[in-house]
Parts: structure tokens; C-alpha cells; sequence
């Protein structure tokens, strides 16, 4: 680069205040502990090994760029909803109750609509009724799935399988 080293145009970045995720890619190792000076998300070593650039390019993604919350409609009005809270939705008339860490919540918007707007890696359907956040999955039964918090949920035979699936895509990064 013309002007300034990728080091320096780091620092002017932060120094703006800018929060930008950065992954340094260099054949200078030397420079990785500079790396920390900039907050650098991840520093690779040329040559660049597919895998350890998919994993930093998706580190950075679900650190910078993945939505982490929800604004949702409750009877109370709109109601902030981080995504680590929900424990599992549920289809109710044509509401949906989110169970979540504090108690349940009613919100009036589809069961539909609402899976549209969970991240579909962290959520999955056990049922055609139960929408479930696999970092509370425990046990996966022949018909049923066990949340690490002891509640018990319906689970679809023709969706055991994509679910055993999806948990262990989920659990492996």
C-alpha cells in the first residue's frame, strides 16, 4: 500500500474511532502482537489456509455484523429482546409466546413472521409449533427435546434428524 502500511492505517481507523473489524494477513509475523495495539480481530500468516480465513472471515460476522437483539410488539408496547434470552417460541392463536430467561412474553406478530427474524443459524423448529434457541438445547430424545433448564419440548419425527443436524453444526461452529 501506498502512503501507509495496513498497521498505520489501522491505528488512523481506531483513532476515529472507527470499530471496524480487522483481519491482518501478512507474511511478517513480527507484526501480530502490533495487532493487539489496533485491536485486530485476527492476524493469519501467509500463506492464507482456507479454513483459518473461513474461520476468522465468520468470527468476524458474528462478532461485528450479527444482529444480538429483536424489538418485538408486546401488550406493553415495544420490548428489546436480546436473542441470548429466548429460550423457545411457541405458536399461540396467531400469537406467539417467547419463553424466555425471565418468564414468558406474549408478542402479537405471527409465529411465521416471528421465525423470519431469528437467525436462523442460532433457531430451529422442533415442531411445527416450537421454535427453539440451540445454545438451551440439552437432550434430543426420540420425540422430545430437554432445554439445559429442565423444560421439555415437543420434537417432530420428520424433524428429529434435520435438528440432530443442525445442534451439531450449530455446537461445532
Amino acid at each position: 500500500m501506498e502512503g501507509l502500511d495496513g498497521m498505520e492505517l489501522a491505528a488512523v481507523l481506531r483513532g476515529l474511532g472507527d470499530s471496524t473489524a480487522i483481519v491482518f494477513i501478512s507474511s511478517n509475523r513480527e507484526m501480530a502482537l502490533r495487532g493487539y495495539e489496533v485491536c485486530a480481530a485476527r492476524y493469519l500468516a501467509k500463506p492464507v489456509e482456507g479454513p483459518r480465513l473461513r474461520e476468522a472471515l465468520l468470527y468476524c460476522y458474528r462478532t461485528f455484523c450479527e444482529k444480538k437483539e429483536i424489538l418485538l410488539p408486546t401488550g406493553k408496547g415495544q420490548r428489546r429482546i436480546p436473542f441470548s434470552e429466548i429460550l423457545y417460541a411457541e405458536a399461540m392463536g396467531r400469537g406467539t409466546r417467547l419463553v424466555l430467561r425471565d418468564g414468558p412474553e406474549d408478542v402479537s406478530l405471527k409465529f411465521s413472521d416471528l421465525s423470519a427474524l431469528l437467525p436462523e443459524r442460532q433457531f430451529a423448529l422442533c415442531h411445527r409449533s416450537y421454535l427453539v434457541n440451540l445454545d438451551y438445547a440439552g437432550y434430543i430424545r426420540s420425540r422430545e427435546l430437554e432445554l439445559t433448564t429442565g423444560e421439555i419440548l415437543p420434537v417432530s419425527k420428520y424433524r428429529l434428524d434435520g435438528l440432530r443436524k443442525r445442534l451439531v453444526d450449530y455446537l461445532s461452529g
